[in-house]
């Protein structure tokens, strides 16, 4: 709980940030952080934490993702994007090696993720939205394991990537030569 303590006392207060904290109970106890994957994990193991995770934790932001409603469905992509990515700082887990599975839940009290935790609490708000989002797993060296997640929207036959490591809306880092896609399951 010290490094919970100590992320949210220096995080730059926001509006919209300190908003989403009002209407969620700050975490306790296994909400923060839930899982664990010692050095050396391999990637299937962190994908499966993430599924677990996000499976009985994607509710956890059911009265926060109504904020980011707009009058589009694409311009609420636009919003959940543009919310993750102004409001919750990129910060590696460490030490190196270690990872650090959070809910989306203690992802906005801590203001901070890697791009694990940028995808789950995209994923979540998206459904909690009513949209079918899915994790988009990336490798970028042949014959390589999976080194970056990211979330991808299917809507009107277009496909939307929201990134929340990229500064632009629906731009997708390549190129990627190994991707998996997952539908988190609710």
């Amino acid at each position: 709980m010290d490094l919970y303590a100590a992320t949210v006392a220096t995080r730059p207060r926001s509006r919209e940030l300190e908003a989403a904290r009002a209407v969620l109970p700050a975490p306790q106890g296994r909400s923060f952080p839930v899982r664990t994957v010692a050095e050396n994990g391999y990637t299937a193991d962190i994908i499966s934490a993430i599924l677990v995770l996000f499976a009985s934790s994607w509710m956890d932001v059911a009265r926060v993702a109504p904020m980011l409603r707009q009058a589009t469905p694409e311009l609420t992509l636009r919003a959940v994007w543009q919310f993750v990515r102004q409001q919750i700082t990129y910060v590696l887990d460490r030490p190196a090696g270690t990872q650090y599975i959070k809910t989306p839940r203690a992802i906005i009290w801590t203001g901070v993720a890697d791009c694990k935790g940028l995808a789950i609490l995209q994923n979540a708000l998206l459904l909690n939205l009513g949209f079918q989002p899915y994790f988009k797993f990336a490798g970028y060296v042949p014959g390589g394991q999976f080194t970056h997640v990211y979330s991808q929207v299917l809507l009107g036959g277009r496909r939307y990537t929201l990134d929340g490591c990229l500064p632009a809306f629906d731009q997708e880092k390549t190129p990627a030569v190994s991707r998996l896609e997952i539908a988190p399951r609710a």
